[in-house]
């Protein structure tokens, strides 16, 4: 499993927008926030990669993806935790 952790800096990037639609969507894979965000799911070669961008209260953007073997993500355990992470300002 591999966890990515992308910030950037309230006015130096495009905003939600400009990360959301290159994310693909799938109404399996939520989020619990209650943020601006995208949210999607990408399967490639055998690996899942679930994708969460958020924009915070103070105008910063946050990219959260885990990544791991299909079968990883079986039992529902990353899943949840991708669903329930926090993302603070």
């Amino acid at each position: 499993m591999v966890v990515t952790v992308f910030t950037a800096a309230a006015g130096s990037h495009g905003g939600l927008d400009s990360v959301a639609a290159t994310i693909p969507r799938d109404e399996d894979v939520t989020w619990s926030g209650r943020a601006a965000h995208a949210v999607g799911v990408e399967v490639t070669d055998g690996v899942r990669d679930l994708m969460l961008a958020v924009e915070t209260s103070d105008g910063d953007l946050v990219i959260l993806s885990v990544s791991a073997p299909v079968a990883a993500f079986d039992s529902g355990t990353l899943q949840e935790s991708f669903r329930t992470a926090r993302v603070g300002d």
